[in-house]
C-alpha cells in the first residue's frame, strides 16, 4: 500500500512540472505560428526566433518528440540518430536566386528516452 501511495505521488509531481513547463514557455514570448509558418526558412522569419529558442533552450530541455512537434511544427530534416532540424535562413530547399549552397539550422538534439537534451545552431553545407 505504501508504495502505491508513492507511485501516485510521483505521478502528480511529474504532471505538474510538466505543465509548469508549459507555462515558461508561453511566457518566453515566443512566436511559434510565425515560426511554423516559414518551413524551411524561406521567407527569413526563423533567423531571430531560433536565437530567441536558444536563449531560452533550458525551457525545451526534457520535452519529447510531439511536445517539440507541437511547438516548432514537422522538422525540415529528421535524422535517423535522433535529431530534429528545422531550416532558419533561405537555403538551397528554398526557390530563390542567389542562394549559396549552405544552409544553417536549429538542430534538437534527443536522447535515447526521445527527450530533447541538446539544442544548438548548426551550418550545413
Amino acid at each position: 500500500m505504501g508504495y502505491l501511495k508513492i507511485a501516485i505521488c510521483f505521478i502528480i509531481v511529474m504532471i505538474l512540472s510538466g505543465c509548469n513547463q508549459t507555462r515558461e514557455i508561453n511566457k518566453a514570448n515566443l512566436d511559434f505560428k510565425r515560426w511554423r509558418n516559414d518551413p524551411f526558412g524561406c521567407k527569413d522569419e526563423r533567423y531571430d526566433l531560433a536565437d530567441s529558442i536558444l536563449k531560452n533552450k533550458k525551457l525545451f530541455i526534457g520535452f519529447d518528440t510531439i511536445e517539440v512537434i507541437k511547438y516548432l511544427g514537422k522538422p525540415d530534416e529528421y535524422n535517423t540518430g535522433g535529431s530534429y532540424m528545422y531550416y532558419i535562413a533561405p537555403n538551397y530547399h528554398c526557390n530563390i536566386a542567389n542562394i549559396d549552397s549552405g544552409a544553417v539550422a536549429l538542430n534538437i538534439e534527443f536522447n535515447c528516452l526521445h527527450r530533447v537534451c541538446k539544442i544548438s545552431k548548426t551550418d550545413i553545407w
